[in-house]
């Protein structure tokens, strides 16, 4: 019987910590979730519910309470951007010559859905 191809210890290094990266970017959605705003909610009235068009005086008057802290979308682009690297790492260490791993179908795959996503 054969034995299965083992990725080398950089690799997993790699994918464990683009696994981390992908926890930790969760957790950042949902915070902001949970305070009813996104990256693109000032820009976008039905984030909160709210489809007429106001006007500039509304603007000024609206409660901020509910905004993402800055730490928050600061933290979401950084983790975000990490982890597209993180992946697009993973994808080319995937596609190295001279290496079959079973690994390469999974990266390209995520590699795919990042861009997708993006």
């Amino acid at each position: 019987m054969e034995r299965p191809l083992r990725a080398p210890r950089p690799y997993l290094t790699l994918v464990v910590t683009a696994l981390a990266a992908a926890i930790a970017l969760s957790l950042v959605s949902v915070h902001m979730r949970l305070l009813n705003s996104g990256l693109g909610c000032p820009e976008w009235p039905a984030c909160y519910g709210q489809m007429a068009v106001q006007s500039p005086v509304d603007h000024a008057t609206t409660d901020t309470t509910r905004a993402a802290p800055r730490w928050a979308t600061t933290a979401h682009r950084v983790l975000a951007s990490g982890l597209g690297l993180l992946i697009l790492a993973i994808s080319l260490a995937a596609l190295r010559p001279g290496r079959k791993w079973v690994h390469r179908p999974a990266a390209l795959s995520l590699l795919a859905v990042m861009v997708g996503l993006a």
